[in-house]
């Protein structure tokens, strides 16, 4: 018998610092054994300041799931032009606590709280230079007006777009 994976208090109390002490404000943590595994499960730790730059998968049918465990997180989804479709928030408290979504359309996660613990899954297997496209409209991490765009995000509604026409886009 394969020995149990458990998500305790004592793994969450050791990822928090390593997310705060992380130059991307972030951390994860996988709970599969293998990137060729046919689903992917891992814990993503995310502070307040951690962009997650949208972006969209490329495997045909792909969809992503995701379960808040502690703090409050937006689920951000777009058009393939930027503009925002669907925006939810999610909390251990409710109203809603789970999502999955369609992750062949462009999207991406915020931390409305000083940190979110987020369950997420999605189809394996993961392959690294194949998983994910960056729309044009999404700022890298490097571009001059990400905090800008970042700070959009937190209360973006649907429907706006991000209006900047100084986005670099510099990869």
């Amino acid at each position: 018998m394969k020995a149990n994976k458990l998500i305790s208090n004592s793994l969450i109390s050791g990822l928090l610092p390593q997310a705060a002490n992380n130059p991307r404000s972030r951390t994860h943590h996988n709970i599969h054994d293998s990137y060729n595994e046919k689903v992917q499960r891992f814990l993503n730790v995310i502070e307040y300041a951690s962009y997650v730059r949208p972006h969209y998968h490329n495997e045909q049918d792909a969809w992503e799931g995701f379960i808040i465990i502690k703090g409050h997180l937006s689920i951000l989804q777009f058009d393939h032009s930027g503009i925002l479709v669907d925006r939810n928030e999610l909390s251990p408290e409710g109203p809603l606590f789970g999502i999955e979504l369609d992750s062949t359309f462009p999207h991406c996660i915020t931390s409305l709280s000083d940190q979110a613990i987020v369950f997420e899954y999605k189809q394996g297997p993961y392959l690294p230079d194949n998983d994910k496209t960056f729309p044009q409209w999404a700022p890298t991490e490097q571009d001059t007006q990400v905090k800008i765009y970042h700070q959009w995000m937190k209360t973006a509604a649907v429907g706006e777009r991000f209006k900047s026409d100084k986005i670099s886009n510099s990869q």
